[in-house]
Protein backbone atom coordinates (compact mmCIF):
# COMPACT_ATOMS: atom_id res chain seq x y z
CA UNK A 1 0.00 0.00 0.00
CA UNK A 2 3.18 2.47 0.61
CA UNK A 3 4.09 2.40 -2.65
CA UNK A 4 0.45 3.62 -4.05
CA UNK A 5 1.68 7.13 -2.25
CA UNK A 6 3.36 9.27 -4.33
CA UNK A 7 6.06 12.25 -3.48
CA UNK A 8 8.85 14.09 -3.88
CA UNK A 9 12.06 14.77 -1.85
CA UNK A 10 12.72 17.55 0.09
CA UNK A 11 16.52 19.28 0.64
CA UNK A 12 15.88 17.87 4.61
CA UNK A 13 15.87 13.94 3.34
CA UNK A 14 12.27 13.56 3.88
CA UNK A 15 9.56 13.39 1.68
CA UNK A 16 6.25 15.19 0.89
CA UNK A 17 3.34 13.82 -0.26
CA UNK A 18 -0.08 14.02 -1.66
CA UNK A 19 -3.20 14.70 0.77
CA UNK A 20 -3.83 11.37 2.80
CA UNK A 21 -7.52 9.94 1.56
CA UNK A 22 -9.97 11.43 3.70
CA UNK A 23 -12.31 8.32 2.80
CA UNK A 24 -9.63 5.75 3.87
CA UNK A 25 -9.01 7.77 7.10
CA UNK A 26 -12.94 7.80 7.64
CA UNK A 27 -13.02 4.27 7.00
CA UNK A 28 -10.62 3.80 9.57
CA UNK A 29 -12.46 5.59 12.17
CA UNK A 30 -15.82 3.77 11.68
CA UNK A 31 -14.56 0.20 11.36
CA UNK A 32 -12.06 0.44 14.46
CA UNK A 33 -15.04 2.07 16.46
CA UNK A 34 -17.49 -0.89 15.29
CA UNK A 35 -14.71 -3.37 16.63
CA UNK A 36 -14.00 -1.83 19.87
CA UNK A 37 -18.50 -1.56 20.31
CA UNK A 38 -18.45 -5.26 19.46
CA UNK A 39 -15.82 -6.28 22.13
CA UNK A 40 -17.19 -4.65 24.85
CA UNK A 41 -20.89 -4.93 24.37
CA UNK A 42 -20.55 -8.48 22.99
CA UNK A 43 -17.20 -10.27 24.12
CA UNK A 44 -17.10 -8.42 26.72
CA UNK A 45 -20.45 -8.27 28.89
CA UNK A 46 -22.13 -11.06 26.43
CA UNK A 47 -19.19 -13.42 26.68
CA UNK A 48 -19.39 -12.69 30.98
CA UNK A 49 -22.93 -12.95 31.03
CA UNK A 50 -22.80 -16.40 29.25
CA UNK A 51 -20.35 -17.72 31.76
CA UNK A 52 -22.61 -16.29 34.32
CA UNK A 53 -25.24 -18.58 33.60
CA UNK A 54 -27.33 -16.18 30.92
CA UNK A 55 -29.33 -18.81 28.40
CA UNK A 56 -30.44 -15.79 26.24
CA UNK A 57 -28.45 -12.19 25.71
CA UNK A 58 -29.55 -10.00 23.57
CA UNK A 59 -26.59 -7.31 22.30
CA UNK A 60 -27.26 -3.85 20.71
CA UNK A 61 -24.69 -1.34 19.95
CA UNK A 62 -25.10 0.40 22.76
CA UNK A 63 -26.33 -1.82 25.47
CA UNK A 64 -26.35 -6.25 26.28
CA UNK A 65 -29.29 -7.50 27.83
CA UNK A 66 -28.81 -11.18 29.70
CA UNK A 67 -31.42 -10.68 32.49
CA UNK A 68 -29.49 -9.74 35.47
CA UNK A 69 -26.28 -7.90 36.30
CA UNK A 70 -23.61 -8.88 38.48
CA UNK A 71 -20.61 -7.22 39.07
CA UNK A 72 -18.54 -8.83 36.68
CA UNK A 73 -21.06 -8.79 33.87
CA UNK A 74 -20.48 -5.12 34.44
CA UNK A 75 -17.17 -4.93 34.56
CA UNK A 76 -16.56 -6.83 31.66
CA UNK A 77 -16.92 -4.64 28.82
CA UNK A 78 -14.75 -2.27 29.99
CA UNK A 79 -11.63 -4.70 31.06
CA UNK A 80 -12.03 -6.10 27.20
CA UNK A 81 -11.83 -2.92 25.96
CA UNK A 82 -8.42 -2.46 28.20
CA UNK A 83 -6.75 -5.86 27.53
CA UNK A 84 -7.25 -5.18 23.89
CA UNK A 85 -5.89 -1.59 23.77
CA UNK A 86 -2.46 -3.07 25.64
CA UNK A 87 -2.28 -5.66 23.31
CA UNK A 88 -2.81 -3.46 20.63
CA UNK A 89 0.49 -0.90 21.58
CA UNK A 90 2.57 -4.31 21.81
CA UNK A 91 1.43 -5.18 18.72
CA UNK A 92 2.06 -1.08 17.39
CA UNK A 93 5.66 -1.93 19.21
CA UNK A 94 6.30 -5.30 17.50
CA UNK A 95 4.97 -4.30 14.14
CA UNK A 96 7.69 -1.67 13.03
CA UNK A 97 8.55 -2.89 9.54
CA UNK A 98 4.58 -2.82 8.71
CA UNK A 99 3.02 -0.25 6.28
CA UNK A 100 1.65 2.74 7.03
CA UNK A 101 -1.56 2.08 6.25
CA UNK A 102 -1.74 -0.80 8.01
CA UNK A 103 -0.19 0.40 11.64
CA UNK A 104 -2.42 3.86 11.64
CA UNK A 105 -5.78 1.65 11.50
CA UNK A 106 -4.17 -0.81 14.24
CA UNK A 107 -3.24 2.41 16.29
CA UNK A 108 -6.95 3.78 16.15
CA UNK A 109 -8.74 0.34 16.84
CA UNK A 110 -5.97 0.97 20.15
CA UNK A 111 -6.96 4.23 20.65
CA UNK A 112 -10.48 3.42 20.87
CA UNK A 113 -9.89 0.63 23.16
CA UNK A 114 -7.92 2.28 25.68
CA UNK A 115 -9.69 6.03 25.13
CA UNK A 116 -13.03 4.46 25.92
CA UNK A 117 -12.19 1.95 28.37
CA UNK A 118 -10.14 4.24 30.96
CA UNK A 119 -12.86 7.29 29.47
CA UNK A 120 -15.67 4.66 31.58
CA UNK A 121 -14.27 5.41 34.84
CA UNK A 122 -13.89 9.02 34.44
CA UNK A 123 -17.43 9.45 32.98
CA UNK A 124 -18.85 7.10 35.71
CA UNK A 125 -17.46 8.58 38.43
CA UNK A 126 -18.49 12.21 37.24
CA UNK A 127 -21.61 11.54 36.17
CA UNK A 128 -23.22 8.61 38.23
CA UNK A 129 -24.47 6.53 35.26
CA UNK A 130 -22.83 3.81 33.28
CA UNK A 131 -21.48 0.53 33.99
CA UNK A 132 -19.29 1.19 36.46
CA UNK A 133 -22.11 3.51 38.59
CA UNK A 134 -24.32 0.59 38.57
CA UNK A 135 -20.94 -1.67 39.75
CA UNK A 136 -20.32 0.61 42.75
CA UNK A 137 -24.06 0.63 43.95
CA UNK A 138 -24.41 -0.79 47.58
CA UNK A 139 -20.77 0.36 47.98
CA UNK A 140 -20.34 3.38 50.57
CA UNK A 141 -19.60 5.87 51.23
CA UNK A 142 -20.59 6.18 47.98
CA UNK A 143 -18.99 9.67 47.01
CA UNK A 144 -15.40 8.05 48.11
CA UNK A 145 -15.65 5.45 45.47
CA UNK A 146 -16.94 8.20 42.66
CA UNK A 147 -14.05 10.20 43.54
CA UNK A 148 -11.67 6.90 43.33
CA UNK A 149 -13.17 5.80 39.77
CA UNK A 150 -12.80 9.90 38.86
CA UNK A 151 -8.97 10.00 39.37
CA UNK A 152 -8.60 6.75 38.15
CA UNK A 153 -9.68 7.73 34.90
CA UNK A 154 -8.03 10.90 34.40
CA UNK A 155 -4.77 9.08 35.53
CA UNK A 156 -5.42 6.16 32.91
CA UNK A 157 -6.79 8.27 30.26
CA UNK A 158 -3.69 10.79 30.53
CA UNK A 159 -0.94 7.46 30.37
CA UNK A 160 -3.02 6.29 27.72
CA UNK A 161 -3.38 9.54 25.30
CA UNK A 162 0.96 9.81 25.84
CA UNK A 163 1.16 6.39 25.07
CA UNK A 164 -0.99 7.05 22.06
CA UNK A 165 0.56 9.70 21.19
CA UNK A 166 4.46 8.33 21.43
CA UNK A 167 3.32 5.41 19.46
CA UNK A 168 1.59 7.97 16.16
CA UNK A 169 5.14 9.44 16.24
CA UNK A 170 6.34 6.28 15.45
CA UNK A 171 3.99 6.00 12.47
CA UNK A 172 3.74 9.00 11.22
CA UNK A 173 7.36 9.86 11.93
CA UNK A 174 8.50 14.08 11.33
CA UNK A 175 5.04 14.03 10.03
CA UNK A 176 3.46 17.93 10.66
CA UNK A 177 0.87 17.99 13.98
CA UNK A 178 -1.40 19.73 11.61
CA UNK A 179 -1.32 16.24 9.45
CA UNK A 180 -1.46 14.01 12.53
CA UNK A 181 -4.42 16.36 13.56
CA UNK A 182 -6.24 15.79 10.71
CA UNK A 183 -6.32 12.25 10.47
CA UNK A 184 -7.00 11.67 13.98
CA UNK A 185 -10.36 14.21 13.97
CA UNK A 186 -11.57 12.58 10.47
CA UNK A 187 -11.41 8.76 12.34
CA UNK A 188 -12.77 10.15 15.38
CA UNK A 189 -15.79 12.12 13.96
CA UNK A 190 -16.02 9.14 11.58
CA UNK A 191 -16.60 6.75 14.42
CA UNK A 192 -18.56 8.93 16.44
CA UNK A 193 -21.40 9.32 13.96
CA UNK A 194 -21.56 5.29 13.66
CA UNK A 195 -21.94 5.10 17.08
CA UNK A 196 -25.17 7.70 16.85
CA UNK A 197 -26.18 6.06 13.89
CA UNK A 198 -26.29 2.51 15.38
CA UNK A 199 -27.77 4.09 18.25
CA UNK A 200 -30.97 5.88 16.87
CA UNK A 201 -32.27 2.15 15.87
CA UNK A 202 -31.77 1.14 19.23
CA UNK A 203 -35.50 0.38 21.02
CA UNK A 204 -34.61 2.50 23.93
CA UNK A 205 -34.98 5.49 22.21
CA UNK A 206 -33.03 9.11 22.09
CA UNK A 207 -32.00 8.82 25.36
CA UNK A 208 -29.98 6.50 25.45
CA UNK A 209 -28.62 7.58 22.08
CA UNK A 210 -27.21 10.93 24.13
CA UNK A 211 -26.12 8.79 27.04
CA UNK A 212 -24.79 6.19 25.85
CA UNK A 213 -23.89 6.22 21.93
CA UNK A 214 -22.68 9.65 21.87
CA UNK A 215 -21.04 10.18 25.32
CA UNK A 216 -18.99 6.68 25.02
CA UNK A 217 -17.93 7.45 21.31
CA UNK A 218 -17.73 11.13 21.33
CA UNK A 219 -16.91 12.03 24.68
CA UNK A 220 -15.51 9.07 25.66
CA UNK A 221 -12.84 8.93 22.85
CA UNK A 222 -12.50 12.85 22.50
CA UNK A 223 -8.43 12.02 23.14
CA UNK A 224 -7.91 11.83 19.54
CA UNK A 225 -8.87 15.44 19.27
CA UNK A 226 -5.73 16.98 21.42
CA UNK A 227 -3.24 13.50 21.09
CA UNK A 228 -1.71 15.68 18.39
CA UNK A 229 -0.66 18.31 20.32
CA UNK A 230 1.20 16.10 22.47
CA UNK A 231 2.69 14.12 19.60
CA UNK A 232 3.52 17.03 18.25
CA UNK A 233 5.39 17.90 21.17
CA UNK A 234 7.29 14.82 21.34
CA UNK A 235 8.26 15.15 17.38
CA UNK A 236 9.25 19.03 18.29
CA UNK A 237 11.79 17.71 21.25
CA UNK A 238 13.50 15.28 18.84
CA UNK A 239 14.02 17.96 16.59
CA UNK A 240 11.90 16.87 13.69
CA UNK A 241 14.41 13.67 12.96
CA UNK A 242 12.80 10.89 10.95
CA UNK A 243 11.24 10.57 7.69
CA UNK A 244 7.93 11.66 6.94
CA UNK A 245 5.21 8.60 6.56
CA UNK A 246 3.71 7.74 2.96
CA UNK A 247 0.39 9.58 1.96
CA UNK A 248 -3.06 7.30 2.93
CA UNK A 249 -3.86 5.93 -0.72
CA UNK A 250 -7.41 5.86 -1.63
CA UNK A 251 -8.25 2.01 -0.96
CA UNK A 252 -11.25 1.23 -2.92
CA UNK A 253 -12.10 -2.48 -1.86
CA UNK A 254 -11.99 -1.59 1.86
CA UNK A 255 -14.46 0.84 1.13
CA UNK A 256 -16.82 -1.91 0.15
CA UNK A 257 -15.71 -4.17 3.06
CA UNK A 258 -16.50 -1.50 5.47
CA UNK A 259 -19.42 -0.26 3.37
CA UNK A 260 -21.43 -3.56 3.79
CA UNK A 261 -20.14 -4.23 7.67
CA UNK A 262 -21.12 -0.65 8.39
CA UNK A 263 -25.02 -1.58 6.91
CA UNK A 264 -24.97 -5.13 8.99
CA UNK A 265 -23.57 -3.01 11.75
CA UNK A 266 -26.84 -0.24 12.23
CA UNK A 267 -29.33 -2.57 10.97
CA UNK A 268 -28.76 -5.57 13.19
CA UNK A 269 -26.83 -4.65 16.03
CA UNK A 270 -29.05 -0.85 16.40
CA UNK A 271 -32.14 -2.43 17.38
CA UNK A 272 -30.28 -5.54 18.45
CA UNK A 273 -29.62 -8.75 18.14
CA UNK A 274 -30.87 -11.67 20.96
CA UNK A 275 -28.62 -15.09 20.94
CA UNK A 276 -30.17 -18.31 22.94
CA UNK A 277 -27.93 -20.81 23.95
CA UNK A 278 -28.65 -24.57 25.14
CA UNK A 279 -29.31 -24.90 28.74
Amino acid sequence: MDAMATGRETAAGTTSFAKDDFWTLAVFGVLAYMISNVLHEGLGHGGMAWLSGARQITVTSTYMDAGFDTRSILAAGTVVNLVSGVMGLVALRTARSGSVPLRLFLWVLTAFNLLLGTGYFLFSGVAGIGDWAEWMKGLTPIWAWRAGFTLLGIVTYVVSAWLLARELIGIMGSAEESRMRRMTWVMYFAGGLTACLAGVRNPMGWKLVLISAAASSLGGASGLLWIPSIAGSMARKARGKGTVAVAIPRMLLLWAVAAVLLIEYVWWLGPGITLHFAG
